[in-house]
């Protein structure tokens, strides 16, 4: 046994070397163990980080929710099929502006926790009359629409839907604010719609919508789609308004 001895402050030290060549081997043990925890953190990180990309890109499910019934030529089978097609483009148009593109769902017959519902009665929101307004309660948030307050303009009902729509995706809790004013970013536009095509050739017209740079300034445009009337942070077009938070 080979002693090595180390004087210091008249204590005297003694390292036995088979103590020490053990004590490296278990360094060694050591620094392995932990390059393994290392390892698993970061695996548990990687996998968390996928599972998050994942949810991230889960499509978001809207159910319409048809409590109106049939109106002919309003209402009715085919064009409940059309809106829940044009509904699905508008909900991924505003997704893609408000939401980070997350992919965007409607669909009839499919319960979910996010609604747009149709009903053909009157409604009031806080007392006044609305043709529709969007808010939540314990299944989760929603739009409502009376088909009854487009007075027979099919035009109109896809309005009126794409307008509660958009609104609550970007205001789930009808609690959210910037700069100043409520998320309601189809308020300032109700003057512009916006056509598109269906697969069965049709074509409906969808509510244009504000952009974040009309809350907070910046470069435009500042809605979608452009439109000359909305040239300008906080201005709005003709019959839009900002809403008070």
């Amino acid at each position: 046994m080979l002693d090595c001895r180390h004087r210091r402050a008249g204590f005297a030290i003694m390292i036995d070397v088979r103590v020490a060549r053990v004590g490296r081997q278990n360094l060694r043990l050591a620094t392995l163990a932990g390059l393994l925890i290392v390892m698993a953190i970061a695996s548990c990180v990687l996998a968390d980080q996928r599972q998050t990309m994942a949810g991230e890109r889960e499509p978001l499910t809207i159910e319409l929710v048809n409590q109106a019934g049939d109106v002919p030529g309003v209402w009715d089978a085919k064009i409940r099929a059309r809106a829940v097609e044009a509904l699905t483009r508008n909900a991924n148009d505003v997704s893609r502006y408000w939401m980070g593109g997350k992919p965007v769902k409607v669909e009839r017959g499919r319960p979910a926790g996010f609604r747009l519902i149709a009903v053909n009665r009157r409604l009031d929101y806080g007392g006044i009359p609305a043709s529709g307004y969007h808010d939540h309660d314990q299944t989760g948030p929603y739009g409502i629409v009376n088909i009854g307050a487009a007075h027979g303009n099919v035009v109109m009902v896809y309005l009126l839907l794409s307008h509660e729509l958009a609104e609550a995706m970007v205001n789930p809790d009808d609690d959210r604010t910037l700069n100043g004013y409520a998320l309601e970013i189809v308020d300032p536009a109700v003057c512009c719609s916006y056509e598109i095509g269906l697969s069965d050739g049709s074509r409906v017209r969808l509510n244009t919508f504000v952009l974040p740079h009309w809350f907070t300034g910046g470069a435009g445009p500042y809605s979608y789609p452009p439109t000359k009337y909305i040239d300008a942070p906080l201005r709005t077009g003709p019959g839009g308004f900002k809403s008070p938070p």
